[in-house]
């Protein structure tokens, strides 16, 4: 039996929460509650104070005093006698925020366990799986599929699950580690049962909850029954994991692993320990928090923001249309390339010059999304609308709507203007979603009118001389180069030419050999890619790469070529979440390294170019920037495009490994501590992948 007394508070009030459609109880009296493992019956409070036992007093069983071995995690919270137990059985001990605060930062510092320590355990090995057993016990290198002895981690866990608001950084809901029945002991088995995985994210938190010690905290709404209730749950589940799994261990055994709650306010971390909030009492993001959504979502709008690609033109995305948008009051008219939008006809456009010459800006215009076009759906006249539209829209940036090309009514006349609208020049924005997709087909096109540019050239001008990422799709292309000659013959750029005669620019071989889309640029000195972009050597050359590093796939060009490319190849890493990438981080980077000291710009590859390679470029980006790998993931990933980055679990794993040599600055003695631990990083990055993935 403990007795536990709550936090006092000033006046009686009841407020509502909206965000769980909770009251909040507020008491003005200090109140002394006895628990038993049996009763917990009580009244609405908030986060219990504990009134701490002697620990001289305290009988502890003969396993809490044995010091972890060297190899295994040091931890604040092992053993655990400096804490007070607040329920006997099963053994439930009180931390305040302080000390919960201290052991985190303690624990955020301590090197991880190597990787081979723990895969291939972190994938995955249900016992009834047997394509995985056999998959990731035949190498030898990985047949160790007990559970791990040298990882001590810190799981945190809201009880009551209201993520809504006072969530601590990388804590969980009880039903992310616990069955939803009560009536069901352990935890959930979060081994998948069949198939084979190795990029098994989203079961990190719930595999890692069993070999960590667990602290359990509330919120202002909490009731006792609540937090002791979720506590005992998982002390139980300690327990029964220990006592069913250790049968099976050739070792013995497993480490005793203890349950915490914390006995202060959620108030006393957002006062004291701002730094480990993610949302704040009433459901505000935490200053400086961003979840992996929001930290790809701001490197998209980084990458894609709006810069002009020809005079008044500009490209980017839908945040730069958006009027709190710094420069957004700046347009004429945002056109929104939309997977419904039609290309405008000359009776829209003319009744949009009118609006525009009332001063009633900007104007909204829709334009047909990149993607759909089907070169055999499109019909003559449509195609015809969207050059009509090119030349609309390079009069209306430069202020000349006298050109006899202007179009022409059913009588043959030219239809009236408003004065200003003849004379002025006006800003465009052409913006989609992502700011490189949707808005591919009219960029491309107009830029081909405007420079009298055939497709290929208008491709590379974009992307080397405008700085612009974006994705082209092969249908586009097609349709592309069918207007060609059309538009080149329309363009004020080009030289007269007699009337009927077609403009012919054959396509050079390595345009040919694209699939839309050009390697990815990551870095100014760095592209990411796969092997048939790799192959593809006179397309390097046009985009100024003079090194290529290959992952675990070689490419098929001699190394004596006649652009002069030069290749380094790492042979023996194979994307099976066995072979390791650690070993050859430094050697790659150096590659790397070297060629940027010189000029060079490198590409990455291996076979699709969104694991091996995606790794290294996550390492490099890292190292350029001195980010962590929770950035450096979502700024490569933004930077991928279209392509879904996949590193599996090993890999990334070895990334935050990697990061510690990042974390012992020259003539510092203490250590940094990470930003992220491994079950939050896996996390954030099977929520970010779950629209993609079948889970």
């Amino acid at each position: 039996m403990a007795t536990i007394a709550f936090q006092p508070l000033s006046n009686s009030a009841s407020t509502l929460d909206h965000s769980s459609g909770r009251s909040r109880h507020r008491s003005p009296t200090r109140e002394t509650i006895t628990l038993t493992a049996s009763q917990t019956n009580v009244s609405p409070v908030t986060s219990p104070v504990v009134q701490t036992k002697s620990v001289a007093s305290e009988t502890a069983p003969a396993v809490l005093s044995v010091k972890p071995k060297p190899t295994s995690m040091a931890s604040k919270l092992f053993p655990p006698t400096a804490y007070p137990i607040i329920l006997e059985e099963p053994a439930i001990r009180g931390l305040d925020a302080s000390q919960l605060a201290a052991a985190l930062h303690f624990t955020s510092s301590q090197p991880l366990p190597a990787s081979e320590s723990l895969f291939p355990w972190v994938h995955g090995l249900h016992p009834d799986n047997h394509l995985q057993m056999a998959i990731l016990s035949s190498n030898p290198l990985t047949a160790n599929r007990g559970i791990p002895r040298c990882y001590r981690g810190i799981t945190l866990v809201k009880a009551g699950g209201d993520m809504t608001f006072s969530k601590l950084k990388g804590a969980c809901t009880p039903h992310e580690i616990l069955p939803v029945d009560p009536q069901i002991s352990g935890f959930i088995q979060s081994d998948p049962p069949t198939g084979y995985g190795i990029r098994n994210f989203h079961i990190q938190l719930a595999k890692f909850a069993t070999i960590s010690d667990i602290v359990v905290y509330g919120d202002g709404l909490s009731t006792t029954d609540e937090i002791m209730g979720c506590a005992r749950r998982i002390a139980l589940a300690q327990k029964h994991f220990r006592e069913t799994k250790s049968k099976r261990e050739k070792r013995g055994q497993l480490p005793e692993y203890n349950t915490f709650v914390v006995t202060s306010p959620f108030s006393e971390f957002e006062k004291l320990f701002p730094e480990l909030v993610a949302i704040d009492s009433e459901g505000g993001q935490a200053e400086g928090y961003r979840d992996f959504y929001q930290m790809e979502r701001a490197e998209m709008a980084e990458m894609s923001k709006a810069s002009e690609i020809h005079r008044n033109v500009f490209l980017g995305c839908t945040l730069d249309a958006q009027e709190d948008a710094a420069g957004a009051k700046e347009y004429d008219i945002v056109i929104e390339c939309t997977d419904h939008g039609k290309s405008p006809r000359p009776e829209d456009l003319d009744d949009l010059v009118t609006k525009l010459s009332h001063g009633r800006v900007p104007q909204r215009l829709e334009f047909p999304a990149s993607g759909g076009a089907v070169v055999s759906n499109w019909s003559h006249n449509e195609m015809t609308r969207i050059m009509d539209f090119c030349g609309w829209l390079y009069r209306y940036t430069h202020g000349d709507f006298g050109s006899d090309s202007e179009s022409v009514d059913s009588d043959g006349d030219q239809p009236m203007r408003e004065a200003s609208a003849r004379s002025q020049t006006h800003k465009v924005l052409i913006t989609c979603n992502d700011g490189y997709t949707e808005t591919s087909m009219l960029a491309l096109a107009y830029t081909m009118y405007a420079n009298a540019l055939p497709t290929h050239k208008a491709w590379l001008y974009l992307h080397k001389n405008k700085g612009r990422n974006f994705f082209a799709y092969p249908d586009d292309l097609r349709l592309l180069r069918r207007l060609q000659s059309a538009l080149l013959q329309r363009s004020p750029a080009s030289p007269p030419v007699s009337p009927g005669l077609r403009v012919k620019i054959p396509d050079p071989k390595w345009a040919l050999k694209m699939d839309g889309s050009f390697p990815s640029r990551i870095l100014p000195h760095l592209y990411l890619g796969n092997l048939e972009h790799a192959n593809n050597y006179e397309m390097l050359s046009e985009l100024g790469i003079q090194q290529v590093l290959s992952i675990g796939e070689p490419v098929s060009w001699p190394k004596d070529n006649e652009f002069g490319i030069v290749n380094m190849s790492v042979d023996d890493v194979q994307d099976n979440g066995m072979d390791s990438l650690t070993k050859h981080i430094a050697r790659c980077l150096a590659f790397i390294e070297n060629g940027k000291a010189m000029g060079l710009t490198t590409l990455v590859h291996c076979r699709v170019g969104v694991s091996r390679s995606a790794t290294i470029c996550i390492a490099e980006v890292m190292k350029t920037k001195g980010w962590n790998v929770a950035k450096s993931y979502c700024y490569v990933r933004a930077r991928r495009l279209n392509v879904i980055i996949q590193p599996h679990c090993r890999f990334l794993y070895e990334l935050l490994k990697w990061e510690e040599k990042g974390l012992i600055k020259e003539g510092e003695t203490r250590r940094r501590r990470r930003e992220i631990e491994w079950p939050e990083l896996a996390s954030e990055i099977a929520r970010i992948n779950r629209p993609h993935s079948s889970y």
